[in-house]
C-alpha cells in the first residue's frame, strides 16, 4: 500500500520524481572536457576547472626548447623527461654502454661515439692507434702488440734488434750487422772493410802488420819488414846487384855475378893461372888479347861461354 516502503538509490544518483527509478545526477555546468560521475565532472588529461574547461600548466617550464600542452611537456627530438631535462643519445649506445647526458659512455672493451667499435686492451704507445677492430696500428719504425718495440732500421742482417739498436753477432759490425769484422784488428792504422784489412801506404800483410819496401824486390827477393830479403845469388837493397855464387880468386873482382880476373888468370872464378894466349881457346868469335878473351858483343866470362842476354 502507498508509504509501505522506499527507494533508494545508489552512489551518483538520485531518486526520479515519480519515487520509484534513479537518475544520474547531473553535473552542473556542464563538464567541458571530462565525464560527469555523481554529479561531479572528472577531467580529461591537462584540464581542470568545476567543468573541465580550464587547460591545466606544466609545473615548471619545459626545457630544451619543449612546449607545454595541456600541462605535459612535448619535447623537442632528443630530449625525454617531465621536463625535457634529459638528452637521449642516438643512435642508442651499444655493447653495454651508458647514455649520460646525451653521450655514450663505454664500458673498457669498447670505444666510439656509440661504444661501436672494440677497444685495444691498453693505450697504443709511441704514436700507434687502435683501429676498430681492437688492433694497434703502429707508427713506422714500432712494432709489437701496443707499438712498444721500436724496430732497427735497416733491419739487424747478422745480429738482433734490441730497443732499436742492432746487437751484432760474433764477426760482424756495422749499423746493420753485415759488414765482417776483420779476425784480427788491422794495424798500423790498416781499416777493415768487409772482413779484410785495407792498409795505409808503405804497409803490406794480411793485418797490415809489415813494412812494405819503398821499391819492389828483384830477382825473387821477398819484402819483410820494409828490406828485401834476397836469394843466395843476388844482392842489394832491392836484389837488384847479382853476386859470384863463389869468390873470386887471384885478385878477381866480382861483377855483375861474374868473376873479372887479373892478367894472368882465366876460369869462372880465376881459379887458373897460364902463361899467354897460346893456352887460352876463346869461344863464340872471341880472340884473345894479352892472355885473356876478347868477346864478340853479347858474350861475356872468361872463354865468351856465356851469353849476356837475359831471359
Amino acid at each position: 500500500m502507498p508509504g509501505s516502503y522506499r527507494c533508494i538509490c545508489p552512489e551518483g544518483q538520485r531518486l526520479a520524481p515519480d519515487g520509484r527509478s534513479c537518475l544520474d545526477i547531473p553535473c552542473i555546468p556542464a563538464c567541458q572536457f571530462g565525464i560527469c560521475q555523481a554529479g561531479q565532472c572528472q577531467c580529461s588529461i591537462g584540464y581542470t576547472g568545476v567543468d573541465c574547461s580550464i587547460p591545466l600548466r606544466c609545473e615548471q617550464s619545459c626545457a630544451n626548447g619543449g612546449t607545454c600542452t595541456r600541462g605535459v611537456c612535448q619535447c623537442a627530438e632528443g630530449y625525454v623527461g617531465e621536463f625535457c631535462e634529459t638528452k637521449i643519445c642516438r643512435p642508442d649506445c651499444l655493447n653495454l654502454g651508458m647514455c649520460v647526458e646525451g653521450r655514450c659512455v663505454c664500458p673498457d672493451t669498447h670505444t666510439g661515439d656509440y661504444c661501436q667499435y672494440r677497444a685495444c686492451r691498453r693505450e697504443c704507445l709511441n704514436g700507434g692507434t687502435c683501429n676498430i677492430f681492437g688492433v694497434c696500428v703502429c707508427e713506422d719504425g714500432f712494432d709489437g702488440e701496443f707499438c712498444e718495440t721500436r724496430l732497427c732500421r735497416p733491419p739487424c742482417v747478422h745480429g738482433a734488434c734490441i730497443g732499436g739498436v742492432c746487437r751484432c753477432n760474433r764477426g760482424y759490425r756495422g749499423d746493420d750487422c753485415n759488414e765482417k769484422e776483420c779476425p784480427i784488428a788491422c794495424q798500423n792504422q790498416g781499416t777493415c772493410v768487409n772482413g779484410t784489412c785495407e792498409c795505409p801506404p808503405g804497409f803490406t800483410g794480411l793485418f797490415c802488420e809489415r813494412r812494405d819496401c819503398e821499391q819492389p824486390c828483384l830477382n825473387g827477393g821477398v819484402c819483410n819488414f820494409g828490406r828485401c830479403n834476397c836469394p843466395p845469388q843476388y844482392q842489394g837493397a832491392y836484389c837488384q846487384i847479382e853476386v859470384c855464387i863463389r869468390s873470386c880468386q887471384n885478385g878477381g873482382v866480382c861483377v855483375n855475378g861474374i868473376c873479372q880476373c887479373l892478367y894472368g888468370f882465366i876460369g869462372a872464378y880465376c881459379e887458373i893461372n897460364f902463361g899467354g894466349c897460346e893456352d887460352v881457346q876463346c869461344l863464340n868469335g872471341g880472340h884473345c888479347l894479352e892472355g885473356q878473351c876478347q868477346c864478340t858483343p853479347g858474350f861475356t866470362g872468361p872463354t865468351c861461354n856465356q851469353t849476356t842476354q837475359k831471359f
